[in-house]
């Protein structure tokens, strides 16, 4: 009878084991699959960190360039004009100087005051202004008319 008894303990300790063995067994399987998916993850991250550290190097270096540019412009801006230069871009030669012209392209009667838009010639007066579909000057459609102050 004891060894009876011994074997059904025996037998119901080994049940308990093999069911603990089994749950420890799905559990390791579980950390495992995670572990795995955990690999996949951190690669992937890895790859986007090696993507975007390239395209950040790329970006210092056109900022670089794009600085190295921004001051050689302003460099060379700085000595393009010398005084002599700036004299002779304000002389006027008194032979080739014409008066400009501001009479009224349609009536050439009275002074033109009109701004044509979009073609921006100054060249109706305001009389004419209202009869004008487009420009006397370029041919290009009036969209609007804008009447200008000009200085006497």
């Amino acid at each position: 009878m004891l060894s009876e008894h011994h074997r059904i303990t025996h037998d119901a300790a080994e049940e308990r084991v093999a069911k603990k063995l089994k749950e420890r067994e799905l559990e390791l399987q579980q950390n495992m699959n995670k572990n795995l998916e955990l690999k996949e993850m951190a690669s992937h991250y890895k790859a986007e960190k090696e993507k975007v550290h390239d395209r950040v190097k790329f970006l210092e270096q056109v900022t670089k360039s794009l600085q190295y540019r921004l001051r050689d412009a302003v460099e060379s801006r700085r000595y393009a004009e010398t005084p002599q230069d700036d004299a002779q871009s304000s002389f006027t030669d008194p032979d080739r100087v014409r008066p400009v012209k501001l009479e009224c392209k349609v009536c050439e009667e009275r002074v033109a005051m009109v701004m044509m838009w979009p073609c921006r010639h100054v060249c109706v007066c305001v009389q004419c202004d209202a009869a004008v579909k487009e420009c006397p000057v370029c041919g290009s459609v009036k969209r609007t008319s804008v009447e200008v102050c000009i200085p006497a």
